[in-house]
């Protein structure tokens, strides 16, 4: 015998509907028992077909009520009908109205079967109730009985009510178990206005219907006018509940829509202010998939290769490796998602080959992902993705602020981009106007230090012939001085060399201003221009000491430049009230014409060059670079100029750190003498350094390279380690890690001749006691040495 199947219907739901039909079968049987056995008249056939028809009416005309349930007058008929036809003729009505009313709704035949196979179960237990309470009064078939006129019979019929009412309830929520895998909670539940439907309105109205029958059929027939009203009634009530229980879903809709557009709005100005791309990225990513209860997040952008690559991530399953974009494993199925340019979600095998890491694609880690992409003017510049651990709908409203959302992100992230390119500009051409004066003021440099060592070689020469100590101390002085010279001109120089990101500190001004003039004499007394300097003490202040030095230089190459030919007189004046510190720098030269002056701080106005009329090269950034020097430090730039007569140059610099501030002085410690290991690949530096602390009593060891400075710490500790930083092969700062290696406790004292803030902030983190500047006084490393002792 072939196998039955039931296409489209799952397995249980099938075991489920055999066991309805084998349940109503049964109960037939049962019921063939013991009901009598008669002839079927033509009144019969004719009454069988007007119920037929009207409960076919009834459930076309049902209406949807909560979750996916309807309601019609069906039952009310299937009661009436139990008392006016009998069961025999009731299973007839049963099957023809049932199936002209599933035919005309087009409802598959497993859904039909299951609905006569209820009302066969309901009918024959509402039979059994109506011969319990009726008695041998139930199988008097004809018009003229009054069936529902006592107490018991009203409360037999609420009782059949009710039963119907459970047995509909049941056997819906069964297939929806079986068929939808629902849980019982969300298909089991008694809802008390469904029950007084059934209870109290249509097994008192089904019982009417069955009095009305039993009085005549003209009663019944007038009767069907009230009922038709009550079912258009109950539809309205129906449609009303509808439309509450829609606006109660909208209501809700609009409240979560309005909630994630106010954090929405919130992420936006959170993204607007900041200019840290990464950062923002990260802000993004984490931010959104937080919002949208997403498991994981990451940003993809378009690189300058037009790659996708990976750029912000938010709790990957394998985390990122550093902060370097990472190429994503299978680009094309990006660049075919984002050429759709909408939101979009996917839930089958598409979702492993949009992994942001190689690693990802081993393993299944989410079942759904939504892809945003980031549109500016039509250019896709990548895409937001989130995942989610089950699929989930996403709304075409949710859609549409996603996508406007991701819209300005990608203006935002676009801005930000253009600023941080636009800050690498001004950084190259801060550089290069740097080379540039380097250039312009070499040869001068150049000369002094020649006069520097030719003062310091003559001196040394007299102090070697000569007999006479005081003589001989006298020269050594004068080396000494010349020699300090000579550092304060490097140390400027490098000062305002430094490349780098911006770094500020607690300095004194008037070493940034000293110093560039210095840098600037002899280029200003080549041009036949005289200095005057009128630099008072000012309070520290944090500042970038080169970033200040750019500024000084650009106002004087510009009053060199605007007193050429002639030459003049400059003036450096330096001074500070109680808030702020005042640098003005003041020229004799032919001054600002009136056309030009008050946008003389804009980009690309100049007096100088193609653009100002002049053959003095120049290209207008200089002082528009200044000004944005001057305010990201909270000051100000004033310019007084008349032509002819001159221009002064004045900055105004709030002092932000009082002698309060300033740590207290370090206490004097004594040291003992101490035994010292100096490594300097140049042999004078470590011998004059190991005669200067020998004659003061400390024990010095020199080495000349850190491969037997590392074997001689191991042989022999020592209270001190004074290593040179840049040498051949191992330099100081791995040296110094080499020996916190072997000695946590080892005392390390580094000193170089680069200013170089990465590096002095990397032989920190590695543990340097202190970092001492090249060329060094005698004073200097004592100091630094009593500070390293003191150390633990």
């Amino acid at each position: 015998m072939p196998q039955i199947e039931f296409p489209a219907l799952p397995q249980r739901a099938q075991s489920y509907l055999i066991g309805l039909w084998a349940t109503a079968i049964i109960l037939s049987l049962i019921t063939a028992l013991f009901y009598p056995r008669g002839g079927i008249q033509l009144i019969d056939v004719l009454s069988t077909l007007i119920f037929a028809g009207m409960l076919m009416g009834a459930d076309l005309l049902a209406f949807d009520v909560k979750q996916g349930r309807s309601l019609s007058i069906s039952m009310a008929l299937l009661i009436a009908g139990v008392t006016a036809l009998g069961w025999p003729l009731m299973l007839a009505v049963v099957l023809v109205g049932s199936i002209s009313a599933g035919v005309a709704h087009e409802r598959t035949w497993w859904q039909i079967s299951t609905l006569i196979a209820v009302r066969m179960i309901g009918i024959l237990i509402s039979t059994g109730i109506a011969l319990l309470h009726l008695g041998s009064a139930f199988f008097d078939v004809g018009v003229g009985r009054l069936p529902y006129t006592t107490i018991t019979s009203l409360l037999a019929l609420l009782f059949t009510g009710a039963i119907i009412y459970a047995l509909d309830l049941a056997a819906e929520g069964g297939f929806a178990m079986f068929a939808a895998g629902k849980a019982p909670h969300e298909v089991l539940r008694v809802r008390s206005d469904e029950v007084r439907w059934h209870v109290l309105m249509l097994a008192p109205l089904g019982g009417l219907m069955a009095t009305l029958w039993e009085i005549s059929g003209f009663a019944f027939m007038l009767g069907i006018v009230p009922v038709v009203v009550f079912q258009m009634a109950l539809a309205n009530q129906g449609r009303m509940l509808n439309y509450t229980t829609d606006l109660q879903a909208l209501s809700a809709k609009s409240s979560d829509l309005n909630t994630k557009l106010e954090h929405l709005q919130s992420l936006m100005m959170a993204l607007i202010s900041t200019r840290d791309v990464p950062a923002m990225l990260e802000l993004l990513c984490h931010r959104l998939a937080v919002l949208m209860n997403a498991s994981n997040g990451w940003v993809v952008l378009i690189d300058d290769l037009q790659r996708p690559v990976l750029v912000a991530a938010h709790n990957l399953p394998v985390p990122m490796e550093g902060d370097v974009a990472i190429p994503v494993p299978f680009p094309h199925s990006y660049e075919i998602v984002l050429a759709r340019q909408r939101v979009m979600m996917f839930t089958d095998q598409y979702t492993q080959t949009l992994a942001p890491l190689p690693a990802l694609t081993q393993n299944v880690y989410w079942n759904a992902i939504v892809c945003i992409p980031l549109v500016e003017e039509q250019r896709v510049m990548g895409a937001i993705c989130l995942t989610f651990p089950e699929a989930r709908s996403l709304l075409d409203e949710e859609q549409r602020i996603l996508m406007t959302f991701a819209r300005q992100a990608a203006m935002v992230i676009q801005n930000a981009q253009l600023f941080r390119r636009v800050q690498e500009s001004q950084a190259e051409l801060i550089q290069s106007s740097k080379l540039a004066a380097l250039g312009t003021f070499a040869a001068g440099i150049a000369h002094e230090f020649n006069n520097l060592l030719g003062g310091m070689l003559g001196y040394a020469q007299l102090g070697l012939s000569s007999p006479d100590d005081t003589t001989k101390n006298e020269s050594l002085k004068v080396v000494v001085d010349t020699c300090k010279r000579g550092k304060s001109i490097t140390g400027s120089l490098l000062t305002f060399a430094r490349r780098g990101e911006p770094r500020r500190e607690m300095a004194d001004l008037s070493d940034a201003v000293r110093g560039t003039v210095t840098l600037m004499e002899i280029e200003l007394r080549k041009h036949q221009i005289s200095i005057v300097q009128k630099i008072e003490p000012v309070p520290l202040t944090i500042c970038d000491p080169g970033q200040i030095s750019q500024v000084v230089l650009n106002f004087l190459t510009n009053a060199r430049d605007a007193m050429k030919p002639a030459g003049g007189t400059l003036t450096v004046r330096l001074s500070s009230d109680e808030q702020r510190i005042t640098l003005s720098i003041s020229d004799t030269g032919c001054g600002i014409p009136d056309a030009i002056r008050d946008k003389i701080l804009e980009p690309f106005v100049t007096t100088k060059g193609a653009l100002g009329g002049s053959t003095t090269p120049g290209t207008g950034l200089g002082l528009s670079v200044s000004y944005g020097i001057v305010q990201s430090h909270g000051g100000t730039l004033e310019v007084e100029s008349s032509p002819g007569q001159g221009t002064t140059m004045i900055m105004h610099l709030p002092i932000t750190a009082n002698a309060t501030d300033l740590p207290d002085a370090p206490p004097v410690v004594e040291v003992p003498n101490l035994n010292l290991l100096v490594v300097d690949d140049d042999r004078r530096i470590g011998q004059s350094l190991q005669v200067l602390l020998e004659r003061i009593g400390h024990s010095v060891t020199i080495c000349t390279d850190a491969l037997s400075a590392l074997d001689s710490y191991k042989s022999r500790r020592f209270d001190l380690v004074l290593t040179d930083l840049a040498m051949p092969g191992t330099n100081g700062i791995e040296l110094l890690r080499q020996l916190r290696s072997y000695d946590p406790k080892v005392r390390v004292l580094l000193f170089t001749g680069q200013v170089l803030p990465n590096l002095i902030e990397e032989a920190q983190r590695a543990g340097a006691a202190g970092v001492l500047r090249k060329p060094f006084e005698l004073k200097e490393v004592l100091g630094a040495i009593q500070q390293a002792y003191k150390k633990d």
